[in-house]
């Protein structure tokens, strides 16, 4: 990938991660498929004849679609998850107490299902790559809005941007490294 093609990417993973995020006008389920095809099309090469393409871009969307909103705001807001909103993929003690690991496992969630894209086609290890990057991705931001977005911005939908910029800036470099 040239440095021209890492920086669009970077770009649109920055754009479309905030366009899937809450309160915008893009139709969920939309803003997701464009979202993973995006990332698919990276993945492949812009191969966007094959058809193994939009299955990896339908599985990148299907693990964006459970809810995550605990662990995040409670970053954001430097507060405890609290137990009655926890996500029903916070079922064990580890990701109910500790807002990092439920971000890593969140974003493993999240990018883990384009890993499936393997089993047909054997060999293919640019499709692991989201299950290593999301997940950095998905913990990092919070952080990194917490830290450099001013309390009186929305901090969320920045830190929307900084997650999709993270992740691929991330998976740019990893898939040139593959």
């Amino acid at each position: 990938m040239d440095w021209v093609s890492l920086a669009v990417f970077i770009v649109g993973c920055s754009a479309l991660d905030r366009f899937r995020g809450r309160e915008t006008a893009v139709a969920a389920g939309v803003s997701k498929v464009a979202y993973g095809v995006f990332v698919a099309l990276c993945l492949s090469g812009w191969d966007y004849q094959n058809w193994h393409t939009y299955a990896a871009g339908a599985l990148f969307a299907a693990g964006s679609a459970p809810g995550w909103g605990n662990p995040i705001g409670a970053v954001l807001t430097r507060t405890e998850m609290p137990a009655n909103t926890y996500q029903g993929w916070q079922k064990f003690k580890l990701v109910q107490t500790n807002v990092t690991a439920a971000l890593l496992v969140r974003g493993l969630i999240w990018g883990a299902p384009v890993a499936l894209m393997w089993f047909l086609q054997p060999g293919a290890l640019q499709w692991f790559v989201p299950a290593v990057t999301m997940p950095l991705a998905f913990t990092a931001a919070p952080y990194l809005a917490r830290k450099f977005v001013p309390a009186v911005t929305d901090r969320w939908a920045i830190m929307e941007h900084i997650r999709g910029g993270v992740f691929g800036a991330l998976t740019g470099v990893a898939k040139a490294w593959i």
